[in-house]
């Protein structure tokens, strides 16, 4: 039904070109559309924590999400060695988010990068765009279950999914030189190449 007023939205736009009405139009779109975002969230979220977490091979994930968006023009570059980490069935919600934000508000982005590095009893996989990157005062903001530049509830799903099996991601990147995630994965919850950490 969304659809349907979205739909005779637009068909009004087009048969009404008084600027003042084109405000109420658009202004009547966009609370469409932010109810439809927010239904879909709903959807979303009662399924986190529904089905058993599992073994998934990172690089397989990240691939078929790749696959779902128009990444013609940026070099993507995933560099997991075989890296499977065990989370929840809508982890690859958790990737897709990050790189669809890239592409939505990144500003001009030709790189994706995905890498991990091992600490004494952890691992952390870093995601890297070359972006406008996230304001200093937004990097905590932009996980919370609020409207922020479209993301918000992207990005608090993201958190909560990781949360279901103890991961933690956090932004770090410099302000004016990218994006730069940040996912803490603890012992016991990662593996590299078929054998356990």
């Amino acid at each position: 039904q969304l659809t349907v007023i979205l739909g005779y939205l637009e068909i009004m736009k087009m048969k009404f070109p008084d600027p003042a009405f084109q405000d109420i139009l658009d202004n009547e779109t966009l609370a469409a559309s932010n109810i439809r975002t927010q239904i879909m969230f709903t959807k979303d979220y009662q399924d986190i924590g529904v089905k058993s977490p599992q073994w998934f091979d990172i690089g397989k994930v990240i691939s078929s999400v790749a696959a779902s968006l128009p990444l013609s023009h940026v070099s993507l570059g995933v560099h997991l060695d075989k890296l499977e980490l065990y989370a929840d069935p809508l982890l690859e919600k958790v990737f897709y988010t990050l790189m669809e934000n890239t592409l939505r508000h990144g500003k001009n982005v030709r790189t994706i990068r995905f890498s991990f590095k091992t600490l004494d009893d952890s691992l952390v996989v870093i995601y890297e765009d070359n972006g406008g990157g996230i304001p200093a005062e937004h990097k905590e903001a932009i996980f919370e279950r609020r409207f922020f530049k479209h993301t918000g509830f992207g990005l608090f799903l993201s958190r909560t999914i990781l949360g279901i099996t103890g991961m933690t991601i956090r932004e770090t990147g410099i302000p004016g030189k990218g994006a730069r995630f940040e996912i803490s994965v603890r012992k016991g919850a990662y593996r590299v190449e078929d054998s356990a950490e």
